[in-house]
């Protein structure tokens, strides 16, 4: 397992998840998905997740445990078809193969 990242130690708990990285106050795992970043300065990054284990969304939360940001993620079966953060919504465009080919943002569409 990588130790340390530029100069960054990390450590991990029994199952292999990391327990401390560019240190973060707290991480917080519920098995293999995380469920919260606890960052240095008091703010928190929560995640949820399906049934599947797929990440459905991220909330950011400032040191009074106000919502300052959250990102739903919109899924097609497995893929993440699109984000929406604050009313802005980003798209992910797949090839037929179902590879990521490009993302459309706003009236801008970026392969």
């Amino acid at each position: 397992m990588l130790t340390n990242y530029n100069g960054t130690s990390i450590s991990y708990d029994a199952i292999g998840n990391p327990s401390n990285w560019r240190n973060a106050a707290a991480i917080e795992w519920s098995g293999r998905q995380l469920s919260n970043f606890g960052h240095n300065d008091g703010t928190i990054t929560g995640y949820s997740y399906n049934a599947d284990g797929i990440r459905t969304k991220k909330t950011v939360y400032d040191t009074g445990g106000s919502v300052v940001s959250r990102t739903n993620y919109t899924l097609d079966g497995n893929k993440i078809v699109a984000e929406s953060r604050n009313g802005t919504n980003i798209y992910y465009l797949y090839d037929d193969k179902g590879a990521i080919m490009g993302i459309s943002y706003g009236y801008d569409t970026y392969t």
